[in-house]
């Protein structure tokens, strides 16, 4: 009797422990863990969704004939939308405002003085300009298309230029910071023309610049040196705490990155250019350069300087 419960019991048990398994087996897609998200580098222009009407303080040309008068006409914390259309000026955001065009094919502000300090220039803190084709007209390393600037009295910051197509003029800067601290350029196509640099940021006479970041970015054109030796490069991040992720870089001729501290980070870049030096450190600052697709399988020749390029990408980042 005894023997016949006890394998009656291990057959019961035998039973359920298979349906435990299957049971197991079955439910655990709904506990496993999610793929990480696919990192996608480059600008997406296509993002972009100008404000609506009613979030709009002031219309150009509606209201305005030009972006300056309405900036001129504006109160800290107005939105400023700038409707269709080719605008020939140069426009000073001194203001707190954010100031938002219909999309870079949309809405283009031509520069026109090549000594004003750019095409758009920031003066204060919280500023957005977004939704740009923005031309400069520089000839030299002087004038910028979009100029951010600090003075000797302290730095400008919580600046955001996003979705914008910023063009240099021939042989002038597409972006140059200078004095700026805790700002974000995300999502603009800067574009090198014979520049010295592309993008520069740095600070001035004391007054630094710090916690700036360059994400999502797509750097294209051609870059040259000039007569003077640290030129010749697409971003020259020379400001600590800088955060450069995720950017597409597709110039042609010069050196595409040169850091000259150790507190800034490249990460999760495409480095596609042909060039043989493609990330340097100055100043014996060491970087950190990780995670980056370098062009090739052998990133030991792309860097000069103390570069910290492992572990690298093996294979290119997706593209916007």
């Amino acid at each position: 009797m005894n023997m016949k419960l006890n394998m009656k019991m291990s057959r019961f048990l035998g039973v359920f422990f298979l349906l435990f398994i299957f049971l197991s087996l079955s439910l655990a897609p709904v506990f496993a863990i999610k793929p990480l998200p696919q990192i996608v580098v480059g600008a997406k222009l296509k993002e972009y969704k100008p404000p609506t009407r009613p979030n709009c303080d002031i219309n150009v040309p509606k209201q305005y004939a030009t972006i300056q008068a309405a900036i001129d006409s504006a109160s800290n914390g107005d939105t400023i939308c700038v409707g269709k259309g080719t605008y020939n000026e140069d426009v000073s955001i001194n203001k707190s405002v954010q100031l938002s065009g219909r999309g870079a094919r949309k809405t283009i502000i031509n520069g026109q003085d090549p000594n004003a300090q750019g095409t758009v220039s920031i003066l204060v803190d919280n500023v957005t300009l977004e939704g740009f084709l923005i031309n400069g007209v520089s000839t030299n390393l002087t004038q910028v298309a979009v100029a951010i600037n600090g003075s000797d009295s302290g730095s400008v910051s919580e600046a955001n230029i996003r979705y914008n197509q910023v063009v240099a003029g021939n042989g002038g800067i597409a972006l140059r910071t200078v004095r700026v601290q805790n700002s974000i350029i995300q999502n603009n196509i800067l574009e090198g023309n014979n520049s010295p640099y592309v993008a520069a940021e740095g600070g001035l006479d004391g007054v630094g610049s710090t916690d700036n970041s360059f994400i999502s970015n797509t750097f294209i054109g051609t870059v040259s040196p000039n007569d003077r030796q640290d030129t010749g490069i697409t971003l020259d991040a020379a400001t600590p705490y800088s955060l450069v992720k995720q950017n597409l870089f597709n110039t042609i001729g010069g050196l595409i990155l040169v850091a000259s501290n150790s507190t800034s980070t490249v990460n999760a870049n495409n480095f596609n250019s042909s060039i043989l030096i493609k990330v340097a450190t100055t100043w014996g600052a060491s970087l950190n350069a990780e995670n980056n697709w370098w062009g090739d399988l052998d990133p030991s020749d792309n860097v000069q300087g103390d570069v910290d390029y492992t572990p690298f990408a093996t294979s290119p980042f997706a593209e916007n």
